[in-house]
């Protein structure tokens, strides 16, 4: 059988780096895949017979084996389903993905680095999903199992038209990003449909509101202010809600997380004119009446 190789070159989008990996295709269990030429020391067979499983261990018993996968398992065809690289019982690799999984047609479906048990790599994504056509679906930079990325998102989705759908800033599997948005959502057209601010994972910003949402004419739709990850302005509402002609239809004021105001009420609706329609007091998280105000 002949692997599909025609993705070999496939390049993830957020780095000129990685590639891809054909899969190796048997009809039988193989015993030639690296060059000492030694045979699996497990072989799994499905109900139906067929070989779905090899794999190759130390003299310990840990999953291990030497420029070749360790763990390869195979559809009933004899095509190859993942491919994985152990070394002395830990997922590991330093010349390329440890795991990759393929589809039904040979091309890769996903390609994920590991050092030491961890996903890590430092040149590119460690994770790294595929749409059908070959361009990235997922992308996710790692350092020691936990998203990071000093220098760019590190978490980047893409629309199957190639446009970016989502990207995340993270610091230390965290959210974080101090000169910008850490997470921002996109349109297919490339508009924004909603950012979001986070520092050490928690929904922040001190000079402006930590999340906008947009319409798609580029008009503000919600905004909301919040600090260490609680709802929180001092200056005005904390909440605001928009009409599509601009004008406010919802306000809330909240400090700390909880929904407080000490002149005038925290929660006000409005209609379409600008009237008010309904107000709401509350101090410290409780509802009051204006009199107890």
């Amino acid at each position: 059988m002949v692997a599909n190789i025609n993705n070999r070159n496939r390049q993830p989008k957020g780095t000129s780096k990685g590639g891809q990996f054909a899969p190796e295709t048997h009809e039988a269990a193989p015993n030639d895949l690296d060059n000492t030429s030694d045979a699996p020391s497990a072989v799994i067979h499905a109900p139906e017979g067929y070989v779905e499983t090899e794999q190759w261990c130390n003299k310990d018993g840990e999953l291990h084996r030497d420029g070749a996968p360790a763990v390869i398992d195979y559809r009933q065809d004899g095509t190859v389903q993942a491919e994985e690289w152990w070394q002395n019982g830990r997922l590991r690799r330093t010349d390329g993905p440890a795991i990759v999984r393929y589809d039904d047609n040979g091309n890769v479906e996903s390609e994920e680095w590991y050092r030491y048990g961890e996903l890590h790599r430092i040149d590119g994504p460690a994770y790294i999903s595929y749409n059908p056509d070959g361009d990235p679906r997922l992308e996710e930079w790692c350092k020691n199992g936990e998203l990071d990325r000093p220098d760019g998102p590190a978490r980047n989705e893409y629309y199957e038209n190639g446009n970016i759908y989502r990207e995340e800033y993270w610091k230390d599997g965290q959210r974080h990003r101090e000169d910008g948005p850490a997470e921002t959502e996109y349109r297919k057209d490339g508009t924004i449909s909603y950012e979001a601010w986070y520092r050490d994972g928690q929904e922040y910003r001190a000079d402006g509101p930590a999340f906008i949402s947009y319409r798609e004419d580029g008009t503000i739709k919600e905004e909301a202010w919040s600090q260490n990850g609680k709802h929180h302005r001092i200056d005005g509402p904390a909440i605001t809600h928009y009409n599509e002609n601009g004008s406010i239809n919802f306000e809330a004021w909240w400090k700390n997380g909880e929904a407080h105001r000490d002149d005038g009420p925290a929660v006000i609706r409005y209609d379409e004119n600008g009237n008010i329609v309904s107000e709401k007091w509350w101090q410290n998280g409780k509802e009051i009446t204006p009199t107890e105000n």
